[in-house]
């Protein structure tokens, strides 16, 4: 892989990635037409999802303090029911305790926690699929015409008014799941993750924040299962460079789309991203049976 494709690969990922298309599945078929390997690992994709990981982060960051606050909040008040139940124990009162999940953030941050797990657990199981996936255009395919499916169905919900705290744990779930199935090239995280958002009656706004802000631990958490299966080190070193130009050009690509993406998530349909997806499965399929 040369650096001009590797840059190609970051601005297709910088694109597709805050769009509710498949970023995985626009890589895979480029690296299958054009004959490009990326030492048969995930690495390279998620380095890329990496840079927009970035431009994620810094968007919703006033969010993501919030949590972080709450979750050192919760932390506090739990240690202290702790201090409260020995006390009570020792003195035989009733003193109150403190009631820990008291505000929309705190809700938000537990639901994350469960997703992220969830998703962990799916993604490392259906990680040998996504590989093979990836030597192939007939699931990609396949998935596409899923997603298109998927999102055409979220536009027939009615916009619902469900915010953290009318969402129960349940949900997180599968939300975790949908994630984590999300691994497989022409299933797009975020379109997955709106479109049962929406579906569940989550208020469109809360969605869009659900589906970004639960990305963040899920590609952290990639890299560092990826970076453990490296087979040739001395091959992946040679190409690192080559992955950071990539990772920057998703980035500063990224920067670029991500304000636009966000506000057309939270006010249209997805009806032409359904139809989007459903061109791209024919290109997959008219691809796959090309290079025969």
């Amino acid at each position: 892989m040369s650096w001009l494709e590797a840059v190609w690969m970051g601005i297709i990922q910088g694109i597709t990635e805050f769009l509710p298309v498949s970023s995985l599945g626009h890589l895979v078929i480029f690296q299958n037409v054009f004959h490009l390997d990326s030492e048969g690992s995930m690495l390279f994709p998620v380095m890329l999802h990496v840079g927009t990981m970035i431009v994620i982060f810094i968007s919703f960051y006033r969010d993501i303090r919030k949590i972080f606050w709450e979750i050192l909040g919760m932390g506090r008040d739990l240690t202290a029911n702790i201090k409260i139940f020995f006390f009570n124990k020792k003195r035989d009162e009733a003193k109150r305790y403190k009631k820990i999940v008291h505000n929309n953030y705190r809700k938000f941050a537990i639901l994350l926690f469960i997703t992220t797990v969830f998703t962990a657990l799916v993604g490392y199981a259906a990680r040998n699929l996504a590989l093979f996936s990836k030597t192939t255009l007939i699931i990609p395919a396949i998935c596409f015409f899923i997603m298109g499916n998927l999102l055409l169905v979220s536009d027939l919900g009615e916009n619902g008014q469900k915010i953290p705290k009318d969402v129960g744990y349940g949900s997180a779930v599968v939300l975790g799941i949908i994630q984590g199935i999300a691994v497989l090239p022409g299933l797009s995280s975020i379109g997955m993750m709106l479109s049962v958002c929406l579906l569940s009656g989550f208020q469109r706004k809360f969605a869009v924040k659900y589906a970004f802000l639960a990305s963040i631990p899920s590609v952290l958490g990639a890299i560092i299962v990826e970076a453990g299966n490296i087979q040739d080190v001395g091959r992946v070193n040679s190409m690192l460079g080559i992955y950071i130009i990539g990772t920057i050009a998703a980035c500063i690509t990224g920067f670029f789309i991500i304000r636009r993406a966000l506000n057309f998530l939270r006010k249209k349909k997805y009806r032409i991203f359904a139809y989007y997806c459903f061109a791209m499965g024919i290109l997959a399929i008219a691809a796959h049976f090309a290079m025969k």
